[in-house]
């Protein structure tokens, strides 16, 4: 508080509290006095009401990270009125993101933990941290979370010869050329269901329309050759993210495929043996196919491939109840998909 001339030449009382300064200040004086040391006052309460701040929040930046990973993001708020105690909440968070209160003994810190599991990948918008005082005061930072497919290496065994693999994850590059790099030159044909490719040897290339390999789908490659010291076959890494399905969507008559997972699973978990007729699987090396049929076969194992021939489904039920008799003839007409 002071006292300063005015532009009119009058006295003027400046007051300009702080927000520190909330209170009421009694017995005010303004003191008047002449050069002869006469003297005039007039006395006066000062009350400063107190003003609510509102918290401050650092802001939190955009966050990436894939799936079964887990991380902690601090969050720093504070309140300039330091006697306010604060509220720190999530909004929009998505399910696996949540704030956490870690006590290290008397120093509490919050924290975002997010802990996305698979089949969480996505682009999460318009996340908020909150930070609320006692008084309904409160700020806010927004930020993106997003979580992408988690990234898995798997291992495709090749023996010499003819060997009937799939792909169980989606590669990161599906280029066959890309795929198949690891084994350049120690492969000869690769056929899928319905395009192939093959090794030319005088134009030192290969040729053909199988341009892409993907999950999923079956492929019979032919190795020319294998080490001559143990172990006596190639691996295939694949690198790549899991899809939405286990098993691919199979249609009428052959299909060439193979599991989309990392696990082997029971063939009941994942397709209706009812309409499965023919179950063909080929031994590695030596190209010859082995024929199974449902009840005798049980599982899928990742990385091989299979024939799976689905029988025509019926798509009529007649049922014709015979004239004087109790059981009935049931008729199925099955018509191509």
């Amino acid at each position: 508080m002071k006292i300063d001339n005015s532009e009119d030449g009058m006295l003027v009382l400046i007051i300009s509290p702080g927000f520190e300064d909330a209170g009421i200040y009694k017995e005010c004086k303004v003191i008047a006095e002449d050069l002869d040391g006469a003297k005039a006052e007039t006395e006066f309460v000062i009350t400063v009401n107190n003003v609510n701040r509102p918290p401050v929040i650092f802001p939190v930046s955009d966050i990436t990270m894939e799936e079964n990973q887990r991380g902690t993001i601090s969050i720093v708020a504070y309140d300039l009125d330091k006697e306010d105690k604060l509220k720190v909440y999530g909004e929009n968070l998505p399910p696996f993101a949540k704030v956490v209160d870690y006590d290290y003994g008397e120093v509490k810190i919050r924290k975002l933990l997010l802990t996305p599991t698979l089949g969480e990948a996505g682009i999460f918008n318009n996340c908020k941290i909150i930070v609320e005082d006692l008084s309904g005061a409160r700020a806010e930072t927004k930020f993106t979370i997003t979580v992408e497919q988690a990234l898995y290496r798997f291992p495709i065994i090749l023996n010499q010869g003819w060997n009937f693999i799939s792909l169980p994850i989606e590669p990161v590059n599906s280029n066959i050329e890309a795929v198949l790099k690891p084994i350049d030159g120690l492969y000869t044909q690769i056929r899928s269901q319905t395009q192939g490719r093959i090794y030319i040897p005088s134009k030192k290339r290969y040729m053909g329309d199988l341009k892409k390999m993907h999950a999923g789908e079956g492929y019979i490659i032919y190795i020319e050759k294998v080490p001559i010291e143990p172990p006596q076959f190639y691996i295939l890494h694949i690198e790549g993210r899991l899809v939405d399905s286990e098993f691919p969507v199979l249609h009428e008559k052959w299909n060439w495929v193979g599991m989309m997972a990392l696990e082997t699973k029971n063939v009941t978990d994942v397709v209706d043996i009812s309409e499965i007729g023919e179950i063909h699987t080929i031994r590695p090396g030596s190209g010859n196919e082995k024929l199974y049929y449902p009840k005798d076969f049980t599982r899928f194992d990742p990385g091989k491939g299979y024939k799976v021939n689905i029988m025509p489904r019926p798509s009529i039920n007649k049922v014709r109840h015979l004239e004087g008799r109790s059981d009935i003839e049931e008729l199925k007409v099955g018509i191509s998909k």
